[in-house]
């Protein structure tokens, strides 16, 4: 027969550490954990140098400012005066001169345009007779050449016409001439006549 087991012995001195093994593959990554709060802002930098100024841009188109601009004269000549048939009444008194581009000779009654455009011309005359002529005309011409005529069927009173006149060539010469065929007298008033030219377009 086999007696009891005996008591246990001591344990015996620990033994040299043996050999480190293989490292073992990596595992898996952990979830990413949640953002920390936002630091706060830095103090802003000093400003940098400023840059050169760029080119200057094309002019813009011209708005619609409309302006009138032109010249009026008038005849205030003493006594009632004539004027010979195809020839320019001669105002003597300009009245009224707003324009850089109209010139008035008051020796030849010519106004000389300096600019091309559109004007607008409104005169009148007071007569008072034409020889034997039962109407009384007179005309705008543009460069000699005669174009919108005003005329009365009476001799006495007032003659009125107004005209457009298209400048393409500059200068130009514009007159008011007697086209009756006779000689017109001028009448007896303050004022014998009358001429106004405006600038409506350029």
């Amino acid at each position: 027969m086999i007696g009891p087991t005996g008591a246990t012995g001591p344990t015996g001195p620990t033994g040299p550490t043996g050999a480190t093994g293989f490292t073992g593959p990596t595992g898996f990554t952990g979830p990413t954990g949640f953002t920390g709060p936002t630091g706060d802002t830095g103090p802003t930098g000093d400003t940098g140098p400023t840059g050169d100024t760029g080119p200057t841009g094309d002019t813009g188109p011209a708005g619609d400012l409309v302006q009138l601009r032109g010249i009026q004269a008038q005849l205030l000549a003493d006594g009632a005066g004539t004027v010979a048939d195809g020839a320019n009444v001669i105002f003597d008194t300009t009245t009224t001169d707003q324009s850089l581009n109209i010139d008035y000779d008051a020796v030849t009654g010519i106004f000389t345009i300096n600019a091309i455009g559109i004007y607008y011309v409104n005169w009148w005359v007071a007569t008072d007779g034409a020889d034997i002529s039962t109407t009384i005309s007179f005309a705008v011409e543009l460069n000699g050449v005669s174009g919108i005529i005003g005329s009365s069927p009476i001799v006495t009173g007032q003659v009125v016409g107004s005209a457009l006149i298209v400048v393409g060539a500059t200068p130009a010469t514009l007159t008011l001439v007697n086209v009756t065929g006779q000689t017109v007298v001028y009448a007896l008033t303050p004022v014998q006549a009358n001429i106004v030219i405006t600038e409506v377009a350029l």
